[in-house]
């Protein structure tokens, strides 16, 4: 169930977060990078998890890279608003961010649960 809600993840994340980027400042940009690394490590996590016998350790790091990233994603949004500045696509992102960090840092909390309980 957690490898195919991570693929699920990427499917969604990986063209949302490319569009957003394409649309904001471009896809040669820090943040972008920054997404990317965790999509990668989250692709080769559920690589990883897919084997026999199954390896946790690099999906944990997809899914604490990129809970990590939300997090900040989500203080900027926040901050943004602060300062009186406007969202790229409303105040729903201060609805929608908070969301995903927490589902992004649940299932890094199940990845370490299942890495932990295949632990030899």
């Amino acid at each position: 169930m957690l490898v195919g809600f991570t693929i699920a993840w990427l499917c969604v994340y990986v063209p949302l977060e490319t569009f957003a980027s394409i649309a904001g400042a471009g896809l040669v940009t820090f943040g972008y990078f920054i997404d990317v690394v965790g999509m990668v490590l989250m692709a080769a996590g559920v690589a990883s998890a897919r084997r026999n016998p199954p390896s946790y350790v690099v999906l944990a790091a997809g899914w604490a890279w990129t809970s990590a990233n939300f997090w900040r994603g989500t203080m900027e949004r926040y901050w943004a608003v602060e300062q009186g500045r406007s969202l790229q696509f409303g105040p729903n992102e201060l609805v929608v961010g908070p969301v995903l960090t927490g589902l992004a840092v649940a299932a890094l909390a199940a990845t370490l649960w299942k890495g932990r309980r295949q632990a030899p």
